[in-house]
Order: C-alpha cells, then sequence, then structure tokens
C-alpha cells in the first residue's frame, strides 16, 4: 500500500525578504509570497488529489496551505512540529550579522549542521528527530491516502535526509527549496521513491530561489 506524501515550502514571507533568520517568529507572507501559494495550489489541483492537508501552524506556512485547501475543498489540520527550527537568539537576525554575532555555532550551522545548536534555540539533531517523528506519525495516521505537508525550508530539508536514509548529518548536503516549490515522494511501507524535487518552473519570473532558512 503506498502513500504518496507531498511538502510544500510556503511562500516568501517577510523575513525571506528582509533577508532575516526566522525561525517560530509568526511572520506574514509577502505579496509576491501570496501570489506564488495561489499559483502553487493551481499547478497541484489537478496533480495530486489531497485525502489530507497538514500545515505549521505559523502563518506562512498555514495561509500557503489554504490556498491549495481552499481548490481542494479540504480543512487543513495545523501541526506546530513541522514548524521552523527554534532559532531562540538568532530570531529576526539578518543574515549577514549571524557569523559576527554567533560565529562558532553559526560555522557549525553552515559547515557541520549536524553538531549545531544554536544559542537559546533547538539543535539540528532537535530538529531533525521532531520533523522526521511528525512525518512517520502522519504516514501511519494516513497510510495509502496521499498527504500534503506545508512547512519551511530547514524541515522539509531534515525530512529529505530521512527519506534518503541519512542522517541529519548529510543535511549540509541538501539545498534548500525554493518558496512554493512542490516535493512528492511515494513512501511504500519500506522505502521512499521521489517524484519531483523543488518544482518551481511553473511560477516563471516570479519564482525565488533563496537558499536560506524561513
Amino acid at each position: 500500500m503506498e502513500t504518496t506524501i507531498v511538502l510544500i515550502r510556503h511562500g516568501e514571507s517577510q523575513g525571506n525578504l528582509n533577508c532575516r533568520f526566522i525561525g517560530h517568529g509568526d511572520v506574514p507572507l509577502t505579496p509576491l509570497g501570496e501570489k506564488q501559494a495561489e499559483m502553487t495550489a493551481e499547478y497541484v489541483k489537478d496533480k495530486y488529489k489531497f485525502d489530507v492537508i497538514i500545515a505549521s501552524d505559523l502563518q506562512r506556512a498555514y495561509n500557503t496551505a489554504k490556498k491549495i485547501a481552499t481548490l481542494q475543498n479540504k480543512e487543513i489540520i495545523k501541526d506546530s512540529r513541522f514548524r521552523e527550527v527554534n532559532a531562540g537568539l538568532w530570531e529576526g537576525v539578518p543574515f549577514e550579522e549571524l557569523p559576527k554575532k554567533f560565529s562558532k555555532q553559526h560555522y557549525l550551522w553552515t559547515h557541520d549542521i549536524g553538531n549545531a545548536h544554536i544559542e537559546g534555540g533547538e539543535s539540528a539533531k532537535d530538529l531533525y528527530d521532531r520533523v522526521n517523528t511528525a512525518l512517520f506519525d502522519v504516514i501511519d495516521k494516513y497510510k495509502g491516502k496521499t498527504i500534503l505537508i506545508v512547512c519551511h525550508a530547514t524541515p522539509i530539508r531534515m525530512m529529505e535526509c530521512k527519506i534518503m536514509d541519512k542522517d541529519v548529518f548529510y543535511a549540509k548536503d541538501v539545498e534548500f527549496v525554493p518558496n512554493a516549490s512542490v516535493t512528492a515522494v511515494k513512501y511504500d511501507g519500506e522505502k521512499f521513491t521521489i517524484l519531483e524535487r523543488g518544482t518551481c518552473d511553473y511560477m516563471g519570473d516570479l519564482a525565488t530561489k533563496l537558499p536560506k532558512n524561513s
């Protein structure tokens, strides 16, 4: 019995636009992010018929999911386990200031993420465990269904590690997927098969490809 899991990153957020590290901060989508979410909803409308839609409870993810849920006439289940990393003291700090303010942990975050622990926040290992426990809880509950999870860049990165049967240390080799992009896999109970990754070409010039978390 195969389960289909579709992972969608939220549209461009105010944090993305301002080039700030945003974790649990509840920043809104930008007008471009809203448009990206609408385009993604149209892209998946005929390609995937979702049995269940789950979203991080942060508004940038939930409001992206809402565009899809409206077109597919589905309710959204909020799950805070799919939130972005708890950014602690990094929350809201411009990306360019992180190496100066938090040199050791920022170096690990960018070069050896498996050993990184954000000051006052979450370790990469904690995030990896959190989102992948949630992922398999969802798969077990909705076995054989088509599931949509709308969340954030780093959680998707961590789930991709698990999908590839890798640990958290492999995340340094996994590029962030673009805003509002579509990643999809099938799971047969033993292994995952990747159907698409980071698809966003349907957005044309409106696609953003920021290699940043959000």
